[in-house]
């Protein structure tokens, strides 16, 4: 079929142009690519999202590997799935941390299988040491714990985000008036600029040497106001997304995949990094008073919610004003 819709190799000084091999339709059919995803260069098993549009899903692209594997050829697949591999560098040289397989003979006779993580060591580093990966999910779990929130704090938190939408629409708006007055005018200045290279009253140079500032004016209001639509969108969809990665993330990171596991650890901070045999993430600057706070009002919480006899002068109304002082006490939750 290929050749009869004329299909050929690329042209080259001496070949080329010739009908499409086989080998090169299966070499097309096992690339990830077109199914959106890129190959690390250090890592073979290890697969990123690209940025450009696919042109197949990854299902299908399952589904044709499983299709090549049944008539003998090899699958392009991860032959040891490490589960944590791929979400940390190294903290000292920056390379990826890459794991490993070993096995264990126990003393009935069983084979026990372990998995091992290490820097890759392509460059000149001093980290050599292994980690289990059953410490480094403990170590994940423990940080993580340190940011997750509960269900009642994610509601809550969401309610304050509503809070700050609704005191902020009345600014935004006035913005906004500000915005589009100012590019209206501009607008006009453009207009009655080329009724009068039009009606021959200003030459075409004087038109051209008038909008050339007038335009460049316009290009930067359109751009502030792009700008200021986009940062309001993107704020809240930051916190909103960050406050349902917290939400129970121990939980979800166990049970997640490689994407789904990234999100949750970079809703913390940036830069997880393995280094001297621990898990170090730098926090975002917004994140450390919610890291602080978080012990207090979790111990509150519990307290209020098993034992309210005993902590009858506390509330999750008072609860609730230290999660977010902001909010005015008629509009927190009532218990």
């Amino acid at each position: 079929m290929m050749d009869e819709w004329g299909y050929l190799t690329v042209r080259r000084p001496k070949s080329g142009n010739t009908p499409m091999p086989v080998s090169t339709l299966y070499s097309i059919f096992a690339n990830p690519r077109y199914a959106g995803k890129i190959p690390d260069p250090d890592e073979e098993d290890l697969l990123h999202d690209a940025s450009f549009q696919p042109m197949i899903s990854w299902e299908e692209y399952k589904s044709v590997q499983r299709i090549l594997a049944n008539r003998g050829r090899t699958k392009y697949v991860s032959k040891k799935q490490f589960e944590l591999k791929g979400l940390l560098k190294c903290g000292e040289c920056g390379c990826s941390i890459t794991a490993e397989r070993k096995n264990k003979t126990l003393k009935d006779g069983t084979v026990k299988e372990y998995n091992y993580y290490h820097c890759t060591g392509k460059r000149n580093c001093s980290q050599r040491g292994v980690v289990n990966e059953q410490v480094m999910f403990s170590q994940l779990n423990g940080l993580l714990n340190e940011y997750e929130i509960t269900q009642e704090l994610y509601e809550w938190g969401l309610k304050a985000i509503n809070e700050i939408a609704k005191k902020e629409i009345d600014q935004r708006d006035d913005l906004q008036k500000m915005q589009f007055m100012s590019i209206d005018n501009i607008q006009k200045k453009l207009d009655h600029l080329l009724e009068l290279v039009t009606e021959e009253i200003i030459s075409t140079d004087d038109y051209k040497l008038k909008t050339y500032s007038l335009k460049l004016e316009l290009a930067e209001r359109q751009n502030e106001q792009e700008e200021a639509a986009r940062r309001a969108r993107n704020w809240y969809e930051i916190i909103g997304n960050t406050l349902e990665k917290l939400n129970n993330a121990t939980g979800n990171f166990s049970k997640s995949d490689y994407g789904d596991r990234r999100d949750i650890l970079l809703a913390v901070g940036y830069n997880p990094v393995l280094i001297d045999k621990n898990i170090l993430i730098t926090p975002y600057e917004w994140m450390i008073p919610v890291h602080n706070a978080l012990p207090g009002i979790k111990t509150r919480l519990h307290r209020v919610r098993t034992e309210p006899q005993q902590f009858k002068n506390d509330s999750e109304e008072s609860i609730m004003e230290h999660w977010y002082p902001g909010l005015e006490s008629n509009q927190r939750p009532k218990a």
